[in-house]
């Protein structure tokens, strides 16, 4: 997905993470996409002047369990399971929103230079070379509707 959606703006280049930091360094490469944490963990601020705050993408922890295994479990501790890891899943989201706000700052005292997108023009740009129509269609619409219910109309 992350390609189909670089291809809108030119021909992507996949790096090996390992080869990321000198791949900036010696200009392989004009920029890349990691959350902010990872620009510090690994220093890439160093390597890269820009930051476009595009909220492109999410990555989520997925707890999955055999559905076998699910059901025998007794309904009150799938009860108490389920609401647990949802409460958990707000407090970690809740956690990452505070930690980025901090980042951004570090990071910027650092040298770093955010730019925050104009959300509009992102998609237009998306919706004219086929990303949305390509995924609605691999997702199907009820999936899409979902996705629109949070997202906002895309297509």
């Amino acid at each position: 997905m992350l390609v189909a959606l670089f291809r809108a703006w030119g021909e992507p280049a996949a790096i090996n993470f390992a080869e990321l930091y000198t791949s900036l360094q010696a200009k392989v490469i004009s920029a890349q996409e990691s959350p902010l944490v990872t620009i510090d963990a690994t220093r890439l601020f160093e390597v890269q002047q820009f930051c476009s705050m595009t909220n492109h993408s999410w990555d989520a922890f997925s707890l999955m369990s055999a559905k076998r295994t699910w059901s025998r479990l007794p309904a009150d501790v799938q009860t108490i399971v389920s609401k647990n890891f949802d409460r958990s899943a707000l407090d970690q989201r809740a956690d990452m929103i505070k930690q980025e706000a901090g980042l951004r700052t570090a990071l910027g005292a650092k040298g770093l230079k955010f730019h925050d997108i104009k959300v509009e023009l992102f998609r237009e740009k998306l919706a004219a070379a086929g990303y949305y129509t390509q995924w609605k269609d691999k997702f199907g619409v009820e999936a899409w509707k979902l996705l629109e219910q949070y997202a906002g109309a895309l297509t």
